[in-house]
């Protein structure tokens, strides 16, 4: 069975725990305590899988690298109450495909362009009262980076279900792109073999 990592990063009193509650809950695995790994089986291109959820918190530098080298999509959370949570988006877009390609580099060969699926996600976003980051500037940040948004709630559950698709989807062009890679194709070449 093929495994897989998703990584939920940012900083502290953001919502990952809950995110990664609310994703256990989705996929009937409600008994799961946020602090444990999440493992759920899934399908990826019809192949069985488990896919495992994990938590780096900014406070936790001793094992952000270690977690991120073994990521293979990673969802970025800050809070529409906090405006630093939303400041370090870019950073830790920054060190996950910094870390990618140097794990790539060093053990493959392959090309350093190794972005795996990273999604941007504004937890909070059922709060009216507080809110210091409006959903353009998620919307304009996320363009940016080039990198998927969605607003979430985890009290609300709002667009969860969504992200969780959005990953699974993700994944599997993730995992074709890096199967094409490793046989020798890229994106300009046929499919075919001549």
């Amino acid at each position: 069975m093929n495994k897989f990592q998703i990584v939920v990063v940012g900083s502290t009193g953001v919502g990952k725990r809950s995110l990664k509650r609310q994703f256990a809950i989705l996929n009937s695995d409600a008994k799961k305590q946020a602090d444990k790994p999440l493992k759920n089986s899934q399908k990826l291109d019809d192949v069985p899988c488990a896919l495992n959820i994990a938590i780096v918190d900014s406070k936790d530098q001793g094992n952000k690298a270690g977690l991120i080298q073994k990521g293979h999509a990673f969802v970025i959370v800050y809070s529409v109450e906090d405006k630093s949570s939303f400041d370090g988006v870019a950073s830790w877009r920054d060190d996950i495909i910094a870390l990618k390609n140097e794990m790539v580099l060093s053990l493959s060969g392959l090309d350093g362009d190794n972005v795996p699926p990273i999604v941007i996600c504004a937890n909070k976003s059922d709060i009216d009262d507080g809110r210091v980051i409006s959903k353009s500037e998620g919307e304009g940040l996320s363009f940016q980076l080039k990198s998927a948004f969605y607003e979430i709630s985890c009290s609300t559950t709002k667009n969860i279900n969504v992200v969780y698709q959005h990953l699974v989807t993700e994944l599997q062009s993730y995992r074709r792109r890096r199967v094409k890679q490793r046989n020798g194709y890229s994106d300009k070449k046929s499919l075919k073999k001549t």
